[in-house]
């Protein structure tokens, strides 16, 4: 049987709804709330960078967590899904997606060296 403990000394997000680590060890959580993407260094526990982007209800990770692909729910004529760069936080690019939001970052496909992306 296993057991949760809560370890300590985290940032605490109080409404947060998205939390991913980064798939090539775990070694990043993002964290989405009401204020935007939280990217947190699981080892040490500080913030590594803050997105501020409200309203994000999905979120994905690229293969080598260069970017982090977010979505919102859209709206006419808005871009709603981005591609964030996870060193600098810059918005890499943006689309209109207006398919279910939730789906929006599994649409956008890296290869595994991250040379090309596809929508």
């Amino acid at each position: 049987m296993e057991t949760l403990t809560k370890e300590e000394g985290f940032p605490k997000y109080l409404t947060a709804d998205i939390a991913k680590f980064s798939p090539i060890n775990g070694s990043k959580l993002a964290v989405v709330d009401n204020i935007g993407i939280h990217i947190i260094d699981v080892e040490t526990k500080k913030v590594l960078l803050d997105i501020e982007r409200r309203g994000i209800i999905a979120l994905e990770w690229t293969p080598k967590e260069t970017y982090v692909i977010s979505c919102e729910k859209q709206k006419p004529g808005e871009k709603n899904l981005r591609v964030w760069d996870t060193k600098t936080g810059e918005l890499v690019i943006s689309f209109e997606w207006k398919n279910t939001a939730k789906d929006g970052p599994k649409s956008v496909k890296f290869d595994e060296e991250e040379k090309f992306c596809a929508r």
